[in-house]
């Protein structure tokens, strides 16, 4: 998991890069030399969009997404760290379902090009598919962890 991880945020990063290099790119062409680029705007997007979703999924392994906890804070450990587990497997299903989805919606348009690079449109719906898989295996991670934490004396994932 760890190796998945690292590969994951080394490929963000290069994602972000590519980013700043297209948009100075961007910026130089139009207001520089007056002549603006037609595919870097939408090479931009494409990688934003991917980065946002592999970011999303990363953002599962952190626990950094946005949660509503003032209502579970008032059970007992225990019962927090069981709403934990059904919370994770609510989302590891939710993967799993978005994934058949998106991965329809991905062949699909295989063969439509963009406007401007021409590249398959599948490749702005791919990482939705990615964003599954990385959901689901660190859900999967967490559901673990809160499992195991249940017995453990307060410490563990869920807490």
């Amino acid at each position: 998991m760890k190796t998945l991880e690292k590969a994951v945020k080394y490929f963000l990063t290069i994602l972000l890069l590519g980013m700043t290099i297209l948009t100075m790119y961007q910026i130089i062409m139009r207001f520089v030399f007056n002549n603006p680029s037609s595919w870097s705007e939408e090479a931009v997007r494409i990688l934003f969009i991917w980065a946002s979703f592999i970011a999303g999924g990363i953002g599962i392994k952190d626990r950094i997404h946005i949660g509503i906890d003032v209502l579970v804070n008032l059970f007992p450990a225990k019962l927090r760290k069981a709403i934990a587990v059904i919370s994770n497997c609510a989302i590891v299903f939710f993967s799993a379902w978005l994934f058949g989805g998106a991965w329809k919606l991905m062949v699909k348009s295989i063969s439509q090009p963009t406007p401007a690079l021409g590249v398959p449109r599948s490749l702005l719906y791919a990482p939705i598919v990615l964003f599954c898989v990385l959901v689901f295996a660190f859900g999967i991670r967490e559901v673990i962890l809160c499992i195991r934490s249940i017995n453990d004396d307060g410490k563990g994932a869920a807490e």
